[in-house]
């Protein structure tokens, strides 16, 4: 029956509304400028009490309402979970004020305000926070943005590195499968070490190749079956390649 008689009250429609209000937090202090969670009960109420009204509204120019749960019924009273900021440091532990006419009377016995020294304040909403609260979150964004960005930029430098050095690499191998005749075979040669030391697992076979160049590139004049020997020789060579260019 009380149940019954509360929810009536709270929702019949009256030409005047009045509603007494009174904060808890199991902290006993809350710090001006800090969002601090809060139960907010309803104490008494006569008339029509739009739950909602509250949210986003600078209370009495001292506290802001920032977000606020639908009210649910415990112990016999109605209570809403709700985040709010003293924006101000209070005289006393009530306040009161009409909003979209509803007269509140707020009340947060036990629960000590400690002030903040302001400055000029940021604008957040439609009133100023002091200067704690922002430099506080951009302390913490400069905390993370700044390893992402140094990981993001070493990352993107290994990236471009990585792409540089594999376009050598392919470079190196279009060069050694390019030779169409004895003289592009010999400039291949006079480059060997370079490729050796980009490509050690091509020392063997190109050493082979090598031994039979050797055997006629020194000569005075070479004849055509010397010529043919090189270049079947290199084809060899050449065929020993497929692997090492996948495996760029």
């Amino acid at each position: 029956m009380k149940l019954l008689i509360l929810i009536i009250t709270l929702f019949s429609f009256n030409a005047f509304s009045n509603v007494e209000l009174r904060l808890s937090t199991t902290y006993s202090s809350i710090k001006q400028g800090e969002i601090a969670e809060v139960v907010v009960h309803i104490q008494s109420s006569r008339g029509e009490i739009p739950l909602k009204g509250l949210v986003g509204k600078h209370f009495a120019e001292t506290i802001y309402f920032y977000s606020m749960d639908p009210f649910v019924i415990k112990n016999g009273l109605m209570e809403s979970r709700a985040k709010i900021i003293f924006t101000k440091n209070p005289q006393s532990d009530s306040l009161q004020e009409e909003i979209e006419g509803v007269v509140y009377h707020l009340k947060w016995p036990g629960i000590q305000i400690i002030p903040t020294a302001q400055g000029e304040g940021f604008k957040f909403g439609n009133f100023d926070i002091p200067y704690s609260l922002p430099w506080l979150m951009i302390i913490v964004i400069l905390f993370i943005f700044v390893p992402v960005c140094i990981y993001s930029i070493r990352l993107l430098k290994r990236y471009k590195l990585k792409n540089q050095h594999k376009r050598y690499l392919t470079g190196l191998i279009t060069e050694l499968e390019s030779a169409k005749d004895y003289n592009d075979v010999e400039r291949i040669w006079l480059k060997r070490e370079e490729y050796i030391s980009a490509f050690p697992q091509i020392e063997n076979d190109f050493r082979k190749f090598e031994e039979i160049l050797n055997r006629h590139q020194f000569k005075r004049s070479r004849k055509d079956g010397d010529l043919n020997e090189i270049i079947e020789a290199y084809e060899r060579f050449k065929s020993q390649l497929i692997g090492v260019k996948n495996g760029i």
